[in-house]
């Protein structure tokens, strides 16, 4: 039931056009970051395909809502960080499962 969930997310988030993760990259710190601490929705992007089970999508009001699915609270914890620093972003809506 869980992956039905996940896939039926994922689906529904590729059709309104979100990009998805297909390579995973080191999850290291974003390099670009601005003298605030702000980085762009590229880099966030970015730093997404460390984690392949997972998408995100930003609308215009600046509301980010996170889907999928990470091996570990930490994952998750990481990705809300990163979230939540992006520039222009209002809220996080980080609805990421864990194990």
């Amino acid at each position: 039931m869980k992956s039905l969930i996940i896939a039926s997310a994922m689906t529904l988030l590729t059709i309104v056009g979100t990009a998805h993760a297909t390579h995973e990259l080191k999850s290291a710190p974003v390099a670009n970051e601005e003298s605030d601490g702000h980085i762009s929705w590229h880099e966030f992007r970015h730093e997404l395909l460390a984690y392949p089970s997972v998408n995100a999508s930003m609308n215009q009001e600046g509301v980010i809502t996170i889907i999928g699915h990470t091996n570990s609270r930490y994952g998750k914890n990481e990705i809300d960080r990163l979230a939540n620093r992006v520039r222009g972003a209002t809220e996080v809506d980080n609805s990421i499962l864990t194990d």
